[in-house]
């Protein structure tokens, strides 16, 4: 008899603790995406999970990720792939790239550094050229002056962004200037002529 009256409270215990509040809002975790967005992650996720090693659907599906602002779904999807695909430099590029927008540089750094090892090794899936290793080269170098500028990437999330893809723009547009190409000119309105 004791034992039921111990069962009862632990389920009673258990309906008081697990019960929903009915102050409680349930939201989507991803809000206003577009239709094309939800549809390809709906698409990518049916992938892996039919296939969980599918690497190319990790990656891509890691890539929305963190275009859509969730850094830390991007690593639970590349996690896995560390040991399984350590010679795709793509997938310690994506953890890199997830860990700096989460503010863990030091991390970041090292997977970058791992990324650049993959890249120059390149025997995985994908070859890693010229231009995927500049860009590495330039994020990874990025994150090493904010590390060393000792400033906090919490109060100063602009310093961080701008570290890492501030020198991816100002490099092209430097690339096209060396190169002597002629600026395009606007092209004439065409408007009603008088």
């Amino acid at each position: 008899m004791k034992k039921f009256f111990d069962l009862f409270a632990l389920a009673a215990l258990a309906v008081v603790v697990l019960m929903p509040r009915p102050g409680v809002e349930v939201k989507a975790a991803v809000e206003k995406l577009d239709g094309a967005t939800q549809q390809r992650i709906a698409e990518l996720q049916a992938v892996l999970l039919r296939d969980p090693q599918n690497l190319e659907a990790a990656i891509e599906v890691a890539d929305v990720y963190r275009t859509i602002h969730r850094p830390e779904w991007a690593l639970a999807t590349l996690g896995p792939f560390r040991e399984r695909a350590a010679a795709d430099y793509r997938v310690f590029f994506g953890i890199a790239m997830a860990q700096a927008e989460r503010f863990e540089l030091h991390d970041a750094y090292q997977a970058m550094a791992r990324a650049l090892d993959a890249c120059a090794r390149n025997k995985g899936p994908a070859q890693c050229g010229p231009a995927p290793e500049a860009r590495m080269r330039m994020v990874q170098m990025g994150l090493q002056r904010v590390m060393d500028s000792k400033i906090d990437p919490r109060q100063h999330p602009e310093v961080v962004a701008e570290a890492m893809y501030g020198s991816l723009r100002s490099t092209k547009i430097d690339k096209i200037r060396k190169s002597g190409a002629p600026a395009k000119a606007p092209a004439p309105s065409s408007g009603p002529a008088k």
